[in-house]
């Protein structure tokens, strides 16, 4: 299984040799280093299923308050109806104009939106979000709370159990396929989350986890030998980000190092790859 080369704590790539029992990710290269970073580490210490639920209980209402919408004269452009305490709008975070009519819904209507997308077999085939994220009407896309959700409901549709199924070696091709779409629509949902919230860090090393299992699934599908090197590429870009986003800078420099290596390696064969620069 891909895990983190570097050790948690002072990131060294060197003698990497022991591996959290409690997460099953974190490394280290010694004993003293895991007692030190374990003030730190105990945070985040927890099955990824369970890493993945906190989060999501910890992002949801700060998505909530920063995209509800109390204006009683609008309408969902779903069912028609106005928000309530209990049931309000939201928008979508698109460039529509909320009185447009076209941005603004009940979360449960954007649900089953993305319910209806995922049993439409070409938008599964031309993206793993169903197009959810793009707004049909500005094209522009959309952030926030209603991404959130309803990539929350792709990931569901697409593999319920992809977060616990203890070995992935061997699986088919389709389902290895549903559950890399799973988990793209699980990092997805979790990238909403504003940078400035006070659990970005708990977040950023939930995201780090669910990518380096990306790698892994992502090994067992059959794809051409052009599409393996980009999504490799793409997914090693990702990580490389949140290394720099959770502070561990010379793991960073490592990773990054070693990704820009294989691209160079690829870039005249590939050219078109020189927009992944940017």
């Amino acid at each position: 299984m891909n895990i983190p080369t570097y050790c948690t704590n002072c990131e060294t790539s060197e003698g990497v040799r022991l591996q959290c029992k409690g997460c099953n990710f974190a490394r280290f290269c010694s004993r003293d280093c895991q007692k030190k970073c374990w003030k730190k580490h105990k945070r985040y210490c927890m099955p990824l299923n369970d890493a993945v639920n906190d989060s999501i209980e910890k992002a949801r209402p700060l998505l909530r308050d920063k995209y509800r919408i109390d204006d009683q004269d609008l309408h969902c452009m779903f069912c028609l109806e106005g928000g309530t305490s209990e049931d309000p709008l939201f928008h979508s975070g698109c460039g529509c104009r909320p009185d447009s009519g076209m941005s603004i819904g009940h979360i449960k209507c954007f649900q089953e939106f993305a319910r209806a997308s995922f049993a439409d077999e070409k938008k599964r085939e031309d993206s793993a979000d169903c197009g959810v994220d793009q707004c049909s009407n500005c094209s522009q896309g959309r952030n926030g709370i209603i991404p959130f959700e309803m990539n929350l409901i792709l990931w569901k549709l697409y593999d319920p159990d992809c977060l616990t199924r203890k070995n992935v070696q061997g699986i088919d091709n389709k389902r290895a396929l549903f559950m890399r779409n799973s988990l793209l629509c699980l990092d997805y949902a979790l990238r909403e989350i504003d940078f400035v919230s006070a659990h970005y860090d708990l977040i950023l090393y939930c995201r780090l986890r669910i990518l380096y299992l990306t790698k892994n699934v992502r090994k067992q599908i059959q794809l051409n030998e052009y599409d393996r090197i980009q999504q490799e590429i793409q997914e090693d870009v990702d990580i490389g980000k949140i290394l720099i986003g959770i502070k561990k800078y010379q793991a960073a420099i490592d990773f990054n190092r070693r990704n820009y290596e294989k691209y160079l390696l690829n870039i005249t064969r590939y050219p078109e790859w020189k927009s992944l620069s940017h």
